[in-house]
Order: structure tokens, then C-alpha cells, then sequence
């Protein structure tokens, strides 16, 4: 059987407040989702886990605040830590049954870094914790479990205008526990990505990036709006990106995404996905 689904997902804005010091920075922000994107969708159009960013192309209104402290070591490097806790809203969800609500649980993220920022090379390793509370779905309570992974990044600069990138990360996702509604078996997910690409000046102000992107996810789930087990999962994706600088307070980035999931005893998928951002410094 073919198919497709489309549309534009919910609006992300941030905003923020820098207290700089020269041993230690302290940022306040809040991360706001904004409804905008298609939360409503027949149970069997909602895409598989591991195949973007969003399972929906939609959620409620989420209001994440966030606390970040970096230290500088000294003037290449530094360690931050990042903490925020997402308080999500509720929204319908179903195309199929009228009225269907999900209450999704409240997220906390705790995320240490530490950034080597030099002349010619760049290096960044993180590692980070997701802890999600208790969500209800129709005649459903369940706890999506903790996530935990660990993820490094590297860019070496070949040329004034050229510069190599990759990165290479696994994340633990444990099973999702149901608490009523639901007694089918799942496992956690470990899942291993790795990507390399060029990244091309064009000018001072355009950049211009090229990346292929792998995931392998071994383990399987249990949809329960899909009614079907997700197994050991591969994709395959090639980014194109294009970064402006407006002016000296306003940057533009726009990124095209061409991918290719697959996977044991499930649908394979296949499309595009594109991602708009825009910042301004006050």
C-alpha cells in the first residue's frame, strides 16, 4: 500500500537573556511551541518514530524554560550546563475518533557540554538525560521512560572557505511503561547515527552545507495508535543547508532534507522535510 503526508509542523520561538561575565555566562531563556502545524491526522498517517523530528506534524502549547551556565576554561574552551523543564498542553489528535485527547507529560532535560572552539578546529561533546512524567491517552496511562545519550561533533577547517564536518552519537531509550489500557510487550531502543558533510563560504555572510546523515535503531516498540511493533529500523538522509546573515543581529537558515527509513516487519518510508529558522539579538 502507498501513501503520503504533508504539511507544516508547529512554530518554535525562544527567547533569551545573557548575564556575561568572564569566568562564567548565565542565560535565561523560554522556549515556546506555538499550535500551528496539523495536530489532527488519521491514526495510520502518523509517521514512525524514527523518521523525523515529530511523529506529529503538531502538538499544544508547551512552555519550556531553561537555565544555562557555561564556564570558560579558557579562550577556546569552556563546559555548559543546560536544564530546562517542558510543561506541555494537551491538544486532539485524531481524524478517527472525535474528541480523542492525549495530556502528554511534562519533560525534564538535564545536558553538560564541553566546546573546543580554535582557530582551525572545533570540537563538542555532550551528553544528556530526558525524563519524561506520566501521559494520558483516551483509556491510556503510561510513562515514556528515560532517554540517555551521549554525542560528539567535529569540524576541521581545509581551506579559507571549506571546512569538513561529522558527528557521531548513540542514545537509550527505555520501554515505555503502561500503567492501564495496555499490555503488550516492548523493549528499550539504542539507537547509533553518524553523519559527515562539507561546509562552503560563500561570501562572509552566506554559507553553503552539504551532509549525509545514518541512524540504526535495534530494538522494538509498541504503537498503540498505529496498532503495530516498530523493529530494528535504518535511515539513510542527505541535508542541504543554506545559513544567511541579515545583519549584524538577524540570521536566516533554511535546511532541505531528502531520507529513506526501513526496517524489519514494517512500512518503509520515504520523502523530504525542510526546517525554516530565523533568530534576532536584542
Amino acid at each position: 500500500t502507498n501513501g503520503s503526508v504533508s504539511g507544516w509542523t508547529d512554530t518554535t520561538v525562544n527567547v533569551s537573556r545573557l548575564n556575561a561575565h568572564p569566568k562564567y555566562d548565565v542565560r535565561y531563556g523560554l522556549e515556546i511551541n506555538v499550535p500551528t502545524g496539523k495536530a489532527k491526522m488519521y491514526n495510520n498517517a502518523v509517521v514512525a518514530d524514527d523518521l523525523a523530528r515529530f511523529t506529529r506534524f503538531g502538538e499544544g502549547w508547551n512552555w519550556t524554560p531553561e537555565l544555562t551556565i557555561t564556564r570558560h576554561l579558557s579562550e577556546e574552551d569552556s563546559l555548559q550546563l543546560l536544564s530546562s523543564y517542558s510543561l506541555r498542553g494537551n491538544y486532539e489528535y485524531s481524524m478517527d475518533t472525535p474528541d480523542a485527547k492525549i495530556y502528554p507529560g511534562n519533560v525534564w532535560t538535564e545536558d553538560l557540554s564541553y566546546l573546543h572552539a580554535g582557530a582551525n578546529e572545533k570540537f563538542l561533546a555532550r551528553v544528556f538525560f530526558v525524563n519524561t512524567g506520566k501521559t494520558r491517552e483516551n483509556d491510556l496511562s503510561y510513562r515514556e521512560v528515560n532517554d540517555f545519550g551521549v554525542e560528539g561533533y567535529y569540524q576541521k577547517k581545509l581551506t579559507a572557505q571549506n571546512a569538513l564536518e561529522t558527528y557521531l552519537g548513540m542514545d537509550y531509550t527505555g520501554a515505555t511503561s503502561y500503567d492501564t489500557g495496555l499490555s503488550e510487550p516492548n523493549s528499550g531502543v539504542h539507537r547509533q547515527y553518524f553523519g559527515i558533510g562539507l561546509e562552503h563560504k560563500l561570501t562572509a555572510k552566506r554559507t553553503l552545507r552539504v551532509m549525509g546523515n545514518y541512524m540504526r535503531s535495534d530494538g522494538y516498540t509498541y504503537n498503540p495508535l498505529r496498532n503495530t511493533y516498530s523493529y530494528n529500523r535504518h535511515k539513510l538522509s542527505l541535508l542541504l543547508g543554506y545559513d544567511q546573515s541579515l545583519n549584524e543581529k538577524e540570521n536566516i537558515a533554511v535546511y532541505l532534507e531528502r531520507y529513506r527509513l526501513y526496517g524489519e516487519n514494517e512500512t518503509n518510508y520515504h520523502g523530504w522535510g525542510m526546517n525554516i529558522y530565523f533568530s534576532r539579538s536584542l
